[in-house]
This record gives C-alpha cells, structure tokens and sequence, in this order.
C-alpha cells in the first residue's frame, strides 16, 4: 500500500535579519519578546500541519499554540489579529478563523520542488452553506461555530457578499484548475469547462484546503475516463484519492465512485 502524502515540513528558513523585518518589529513592539516567541512558534505549528494551516473554529489548538509561547489565549488571538492586519497571515481566511500564511508556504516551496509536486495551495471556503471542516466544526458565516465539544464563539462577520465570495471562490479554484491542466502535455486536450463543472457541482459546497491536489486528482481521473473510452469503454463517473492516482482500479466498464478518497482533500 503506497504511504499517504503530508504536506508538512520538518524545517523551515529562519533569516538572521528576521527581527528586522516590518511584522516583527511591530508585533515586538506591541507585545515585546512574547511577541517574538508566539510568532514562530506559530510558524513552527504551520510547518507540522498539513497543509500549512491551523483551522482554530476549535478554539484548544490556539489555546495550547498560546500555552507553548507561555501567553494567555486572549493575548495569543489579539497577536493573530495584528498578524492578519499586518498580512502576515491571510486576513481573508482569518475571518474564518483559519491561519495561513502565504509567505510562510513560498518560505519552503525548495522542499516541494525536491519532493517533485507543488506547494500545498491556499484553503478555499464557500459560503452559501454551512461547511464542515476536518475537525468537524460547522462553519456558518455571520453566525456561530459548534465545535465537538460543543463550545460557541462568535465568527468575525465576513465583508464580502455571499455571491461575491461564491464566484470568487469558483474562480479561484477554476484558476487552479487551468494551471494544473498547463502543466503537463498529457493534461492537453482535457476540456477545462467541463471537469470544473464535475468538480464544483460534487465540492462546491466543502471547504477545500488542498484546491491543488483535487484539481490534479480530477485531471488523472479524466485522463483514465478518456482512455477508457478509446478503447470501447462506456464514459462513466471515476475514481480519485487523496494523491490522484493511488488506489485506482478499473474492471471492465466499472469505475468507483469519483469522491472516494476524498475526504482529507
């Protein structure tokens, strides 16, 4: 059995100059040294988890984040806040109590290129319906979040209309979607419009924190839809995993169904 994909990182760049840098020089002046140790301790955290996000709708994993720096929960969220309006961490995703940062993810992208794949992509969040995530929060947006242990807190109101932020979200993926199709000579001919469309009308309504890895899943999944039909098979729904390909099977004209697998994507 092939090993399962992380997207994690055991190390990640520390500049000598870092204390220089805008974020750190005012996040220092703020909050002092409990600034400085909570900020990488924070990048430490993304580095360990997959993806390269914290999704704190489970408020513990930012208690014991601000526990490790030896701060308060109330002074680690107001450190996260500056960080966002600082564009340290996307300010977008914050909104939904998720933390990303971009620059963190560009810091380590040497270790994908060795590793043969792209980065991990940013987290995409759709808003016309409660979403459940991976630790089975359900996200509402302007109402609150139920956690397993069923604590409530109130979520930042989100700015962007919910049509907006639909078509964004639908474009964004779409947009990954085309690149991934680009990147390889064997993607060519594979009808963009149409395998968005399968994508979105079976994902469209999930928070997808890995857009990447679904859109290449989809494209190996249409190329074995393709083949299959040259040779005389009948066009069906197929299979795809957590890698793309792992744990593909065709049996004649028998395809699995396409989400299997899915569910860490």
């Amino acid at each position: 059995m092939a090993r399962k994909i992380q997207d994690t990182v055991k190390y990640f760049p520390h500049d000598c100059n870092a204390s220089e840098g805008d974020t750190l020089t005012l996040i220092e002046g703020e909050y002092g040294n409990d600034g400085y140790a909570f900020w990488f301790k924070l990048l430490e955290k993304l580095g360990k988890s997959n993806g390269h996000f914290i999704d704190c709708n489970d408020p513990k994993k930012l208690a014991l984040l601000s526990t490790k720096a030896h701060i308060t929960s109330e002074k680690g969220i107001s450190i996260v806040e500056m960080l966002a309006d600082l564009d340290a961490i996307d300010k977008e995703l914050w909104q939904h109590k998720i933390i990303w940062s971009q620059h963190f993810v560009d810091n380590v992208s040497l270790a994908y290129s060795n590793r043969r794949r792209t980065p991990p992509s940013k987290p995409v969040i759709t808003s016309s319906n409660p979403i459940t995530t991976s630790n089975n929060s359900t996200i509402t947006p302007n109402k609150k979040i139920s956690t397993r242990k069923s604590t409530q807190t109130k979520l930042n109101e989100t700015k962007r209309d919910n049509t907006k932020a639909l078509h964004s979200d639908a474009a964004a993926v779409k947009n990954v979607l085309i690149t991934v199709l680009k990147t390889e000579k064997r993607f060519d001919g594979i009808d963009a419009d149409k395998l968005f469309d399968d994508l979105w009308r079976d994902h469209g309504n999930e928070v997808i924190h890995n857009p990447d890895k679904l859109c290449r899943a989809y494209a190996e999944t249409q190329l074995q839809i393709n083949a299959n039909s040259n040779g005389g098979h009948k066009e069906s729904s197929a299979p795809v995993s957590d890698d793309g390909m792992e744990g593909l099977k065709v049996i004649g004209n028998d395809l699995p169904d396409r989400n299997e697998g899915l569910e860490s994507i």
